[in-house]
């Protein structure tokens, strides 16, 4: 007896006899995602059907089930840790937890060595990049999509082998088990023709019963088969598909109100019986909707719409009521006032109109706010960002589950604090505290360090003298890593990435103050010089000022390496308007993906709010494999504030003359159409032959020209020839340098 949701709110028992769990067994024994005789991961609850095929699969098979213990099914960290430390070999998963699974191995650079059967039913599966590099570090790996309800179980599958970069990002749920039969009918139940959508039937020896002491919802679900022997049923599964031509089968949605949230069917309408229950002797709430709505993460949770007196009502007693009388996955993420409840023309609830109103969002925690640069600090901005709040809006002594979080959000930050700090956080100890507090003393004394550090090691093996490279205009150093890998044999490159990407520090607003961190940071690795330091496009800027503040210090600067930096003419600069530099940072942030040869994207024009474009922008470099799946506005706010903060810092450097010597790497071609309205805007001198550089040093300057443009001299194939002008430049071997160079 297997129980599933009721819109009554009402479980219903679905009767299913042993035939059709020996008739699943049996099937999935005879084809390779059987894994006869290996490891299997028992991950499913026993209340869930899957359970059962782990279980009796696995057995009947001669295989090893290996148990997760509720610790570890919570905690995705832990759980890889047991797969691969238990060679496990298959795996049952529903989507939600098998991307928290990639995400996890992702950020810990942690894959479980035997794995070889991935397994995904109960929700639509979508093959988003992480998962396909999880796939790709499982040599020879089945990843199979398996589909059936409650009062089926498995009923379709389709596997996927080879190269993961060739699954679809949305792949059908393929084609009947053995004993199953599918059927897409239309409302007079009538197959459909290819291509064309219809509700799903089921048939044969996989169907169950019906429902336990409901006869008239058997009656309603198990239809009578209008193409079977007399006396064969249908379940009416309420899912709607399309048969393709080749014969696999697409599930589109659902003809009722029915979701699916973490694997689980359920109804709203569950939920706003609940809340209007607990209305019904309290003031206040007059209406209420539930709908279900897929957050940045990819996470569908569900978002309650609120009528009636907001001043009357208590929200936080009614959070708390439904945490009691409802499960988890339930329990709506957000609640929402609203003055009406929007309508369709034809006077019907507006359920879509809903799913796409912004839940409300206040920013009042009810804690402490955290000291900035603390770790309080990083951890409630981390949390913010999961949970698409604002920035001020968490206390370091808010609840995460009363803020709308789930076990899936304290999983996600359980793995980020993991690859950021290097300290585990079992998640059964943070669900007992689930607070900034909480979390903030957990990682002091397990001595995290809370300071950001520019420093990074992008190659730091080698007996040369370290270069130091400082980021461009974007404050990552991501255009490093090709350069570094074909500079000369033991040769080091550290690069400078700028503050302010990451939750809890704030960018720096002038090239003096960049540089003073920056060469605090390289003096850990070479306390005194002859330094060499550089930097590419906006890089050189600050790689100039460093050499100025180094001699100020006494230290001496052997080079500074200007990879195309362009000086700015000494006049009036005027600040460009936020709406262009918007653009080309949207522009800049896509280069890291698509290259030199992306075009400038467009920022719909009905977007007006920055939340609006910072969402867009988001979502739109996700798809793009720019940034991680799930990534959310917060994140492309805080890349463009350093973008911006970096950009007014250029416009305001106003720097001496000093008396150092320059090495300028110049591109041999114009700069791309794309940037000639940045550079125009800015005020740079990149008609000059030398860049402008000539004025600005009282030292020799020696210039080398390089194939590519401003762009590809750092992408492939010019970069290799960069890497060797730098190489040859740090050896002192001779370089050519252009006429009117060297003073």
């Amino acid at each position: 007896m297997l129980f599933t949701s009721g819109s009554t709110g009402v479980p219903k028992g679905v009767a299913m006899p042993h035939r059709a769990l020996a008739n699943l067994i049996g099937w999935q024994n005879r084809v390779p995602s059987g894994a006869v005789g290996g490891r299997t991961l028992h991950y499913a609850p026993l209340s869930f059907d899957v359970s059962f095929q782990e279980i009796f699969s696995t057995l009947c098979g001669g295989g090893t089930l290996v148990v997760a213990d509720e610790d570890q099914r919570r905690d995705m960290p832990a759980l890889l840790r047991l797969l691969d430390e238990a060679d496990v070999e298959r795996v049952f998963l529903p989507f939600v937890a098998l991307q928290q699974m990639a995400e996890a191995a992702d950020a810990l650079g942690l894959v479980p060595r035997r794995l070889r059967v991935v397994v995904s039913s109960g929700e639509q599966l979508r093959v988003t990049g992480t998962l396909r590099r999880f796939l790709a570090a499982l040599p020879g790996a089945v990843l199979e999509n398996q589909y059936g309800p409650t009062e089926s179980h498995v009923v379709t599958h389709h596997s996927m082998t080879g190269d993961p970069a060739a699954f679809p990002e949305l792949p059908p749920v393929g084609r009947p088990v053995d004993g199953a039969q599918v059927l897409v009918l239309d409302a007079r139940m009538r197959p459909v023709p290819p291509g064309v959508q219809g509700e799903i039937h089921l048939g044969g020896v996989c169907l169950a019963q019906g429902y336990e002491g409901r006869d008239d919802l058997t009656a309603e679900r198990f239809v009578a088969h209008p193409y079977g022997a007399p006396g064969d049923v249908l379940y009416r599964t309420g899912d709607l598909g399309v048969v393709l031509p080749g014969g696999d089968i697409v599930c589109t949605g659902r003809a009722d109100g029915q979701v699916k949230i973490r694997g689980y069917r359920v109804e709203p309408a569950e939920v706003e019986a609940a809340v209007l229950a607990f209305a019904a002797d309290r003031p206040g709430i007059r209406e209420v909707a539930v709908v279900p709505r897929r957050r940045a993460d990819g996470e569908t949770t569900l978002a309650a719409f609120l009528v009636g007196d907001r001043d009357r009502a208590d929200t936080e007693e009614l959070r708390r009521h439904l945490r009691t009388v409802l499960p988890s996955y339930l329990v709506p993420a957000s609640l929402t006032w609203t003055d009406a409840l929007p309508l369709t023309p034809s006077g019907k609830r507006d359920d879509r109109a809903l799913a796409a109103t912004a839940p409300e969002r206040e920013a009042r925690p009810s804690g402490t706010r955290p000291v900035p640069g603390s770790h309080e600090a990083v951890l409630a901005e981390t949390l913010a960002d999961l949970l698409e709040l604002p920035a001020d809006a968490i206390g370091v002594d808010d609840d995460l589950f009363d803020l709308g979080g789930t076990s899936l959000t304290a999983m996600r930050l359980m793995v980020t604090i993991e690859q950021r700090y290097g300290v585990v956080v079992p998640l059964s100890e943070f669900i007992a505290t689930p607070t900034v507090a909480g979390l903030a003393r957990r990682l002091r004394s397990g001595n995290a360090a809370v300071a950001f550090d520019p420093l990074v090691p992008i190659r730091p093996e080698g007996d040369r003298r370290p270069l130091f490279m400082v980021h461009p205009m974007g404050g990552n150093v991501l255009c490093y890593v090709q350069l570094a890998r074909h500079l000369p044999a033991g040769q080091p490159l550290y690069a400078l990435q700028a503050a302010g990407a990451d939750p809890g520090c704030e960018p720096r607003r002038s090239v003096p103050e960049l540089a003073a961190d920056y060469i605090a940071a390289l003096r850990r690795v070479q306390p005194h010089g002859p330094y060499t330091i550089g930097g590419w496009s906006f890089g050189g800027f600050v790689a100039f000022e460093m050499a100025i503040q180094l001699a100020r210090a006494g230290e001496e600067v052997a080079d500074v390496v200007l990879l195309d930096t362009t000086v700015l003419n000494p006049g009036h600069r005027a600040r460009s308007d936020e709406n262009a530099l918007l653009g080309w940072f949207f522009w800049e942030l896509l280069w890291l993906g698509r290259g030199g040869a992306s075009p400038l994207e467009a920022i719909p024009a009905e977007l007006t709010t920055l939340a609006e474009k910072f969402d867009f922008i988001a979502d739109f470099a996700a798809r793009s494999g720019v940034l991680p799946p799930g990534s959310s506005g917060a994140v492309v706010r805080r890349l463009f504030r350093v973008y911006e903060a970096n950009w007014n810092a250029a416009l305001e450097y106003r720097p001496e003359v000093p008396d150092q010597d320059l090495t300028l790497v110049l591109a041999a071609e114009p700069l791309p159409e794309v940037l000639l309205a940045m550079h125009t805007a800015g005020g740079s001198r990149h008609e000059d032959p030398l860049n402008g550089w000539r004025t600005m040093t009282r030292g020799r300057l020696h210039a080398v020209q390089v194939p590519g443009n401003h762009l590809s001299i750092v992408e492939e194939p010019h970069v290799k020839h960069t890497a060797e002008v730098v190489g040859r430049i740090l050896d002192g071997s001779a370089v050519p340098s252009l006429a009117g160079a060297s003073a």
